[in-house]
């Protein structure tokens, strides 16, 4: 019996998008996507587990947990979809070895600004903890939670309840295929995925009227943008192979290893849901939010594009893949800054100061990053996703539908400081008793981070929809 149509070129999607799927992708970041790293350090009372999910600061999964779950899901969809046993095989090989291994720290800055911060590792910190193999949080894929649904025969356990928060999960070692110096069959055809989303709190940090100082927005966006591409540049030179030493005068060299020594990998974007918000993330897929920009007069071949695609790509770039799906390099995503002028807990009369210091440093990013592809030619491919731009269209269609003004946690908040202290009083002693009744309503959970929904909806899906992953 012939499979219909539209379901039979959907298997086809699903099995061609595998090849994109990493088996490890290595998250640097802060509160946003922390997921577990703060709780486990402080013996499971940061944040309160009464009100905050499983150590992460919000009412449920995270966008790091969402985007495990999306990937778990897609290759299961892969193994289901298609009638090869091989394939089915591959796929669940696959969905059992994606691993999401996460230095983020609630609180953590791009530099060291003292202050709060400073018992948390900044990026620079973070970065050297991947790279000598420390243990980190790694994300919720979902298959404990249903795994636990199975045998409760209820479908829901697991989901975004707040109360479910007191387990303290050990930290876990990078495996195998995370290690820095993990070689290609470990890793995998695909590399792995670096993604670098942090800076907010370097902002978040500064007094109200610090923040409505242009001096001192300015110096902090130029910190930001100075400090992370030194972090990068520690971690793009541990990933990057050895420059080998030039030819020795008079030797001859063809001219396809010339073209390859110049050759850098250009980038891909891709998007492929159910409801509004996952037809929202493939509207947002059509939109280059994820870029990258190798020297014009190398050629480019496209070693992260599905097999059909790459082809093309190689072709007019004159090879330089083994097929589609990565050829093994790794891939290094730096997010733009997230609009957390919206947060309510951001001073009225600063919003508009940090609105243009967030804009000021996005638009200042990709050119921040040339200097590095310059560097490390051979190294990650190194990209650009405007997770801003994402978030503010989910915010633009959500208006009207959740609030977007309020919070669900009712917890007495700090009267003067920072935005990160004046928060910190939820975080550390909230409970149960404060959260709302429906926090997936609500666009902040407790003034200053979003809510599980939101997580999804605004930064895992419309991600996962620009790789392809959807």
């Amino acid at each position: 019996m012939q499979r219909p149509p539209f379901r039979a070129a959907r298997a086809a999607n699903a099995t061609a998008g595998l090849g994109l799927l990493p088996a490890t992708t290595i998250v640097f970041g802060d509160s946003l996507s922390d997921t577990g790293n703060v709780f486990n350090e402080t013996n499971c009372v940061l944040p309160s587990p009464g009100a905050y999910w499983r150590g992460r600061f919000s009412n449920g999964p995270v966008w790091g947990d969402h985007l495990a779950r999306l990937v778990t899901k897609q290759a299961a969809r892969a193994a289901g979809a298609n009638s090869s046993a091989a394939t089915a095989a591959a796929a669940a090989t696959t969905t059992a070895n994606i691993t999401l291994q996460n230095y983020s720290h609630g609180g953590a800055t791009a530099c060291d600004v003292g202050g709060i911060s400073r018992t948390v590792p900044n990026l620079s910190e973070q970065v050297l903890s991947y790279l000598a193999s420390a243990p980190s949080a790694v994300a919720d894929n979902g298959a404990a939670a249903a795994a636990a649904a199975a045998v409760a025969g209820n479908s829901s356990a697991g989901g975004n309840s707040s109360a479910d928060g007191a387990t303290c999960l050990p930290l876990r070692p990078p495996p195998a295929a995370a290690a820095v110096n993990a070689n290609l069959a470990e890793r995998g055809r695909t590399g792995r995925l670096f993604i670098v989303f942090i800076g907010h709190n370097d902002l978040l940090l500064l007094s109200p009227e610090q923040m409505t100082d242009p001096r001192v927005v300015n110096q902090t966006v130029a910190n930001i943008t100075a400090c992370r591409v030194a972090a990068l540049d520690r971690l793009m030179a541990a990933l990057s192979p050895p420059v080998p030493p030039p030819p020795p005068l008079g030797t001859a060299t063809s001219t396809g290893q010339r073209a390859s020594r110049r050759a850098e990998p250009a980038t891909a974007a891709g998007g492929g849901g159910d409801g509004s918000a996952r037809r929202l993330a493939q509207r947002l897929s059509k939109r280059a939010l994820l870029t990258s920009s190798p020297p014009a007069s190398s050629p480019a071949a496209n070693c992260d594009l599905p097999a059909a695609a790459s082809s093309a790509a190689n072709a007019a770039a004159g090879g330089g893949c083994s097929g589609g799906g990565g050829g093994g390099r790794d891939r290094i995503v730096v997010w733009t800054l997230a609009p957390i002028d919206a947060a309510p807990l951001v001073p009225d009369s600063a919003r508009r100061f940090l609105r243009a210091a967030v804009a000021d440093h996005n638009a200042q990013l990709e050119a921040s990053l040339a200097p590095l592809r310059r560097r490390y030619p051979n190294g990650p491919t190194l990209q650009v996703y405007d997770a801003n731009a994402a978030a503010a269209a989910v915010l633009k269609e959500v208006a009207g539908k959740l609030n977007t003004t309020g919070q669900c946690l009712s917890y007495p908040v700090g009267q003067s400081g920072s935005v990160v202290e004046r928060a910190a009083p939820e975080a550390v002693a909230a409970t149960r008793s404060n959260v709302c009744s429906d926090p997936d309503s609500y666009v902040s959970y407790d003034g200053l981070h979003p809510t599980s929904v939101v997580h999804r909806i605004a930064l895992a899906e419309p991600f996962a929809a620009q790789l392809g992953w959807l």
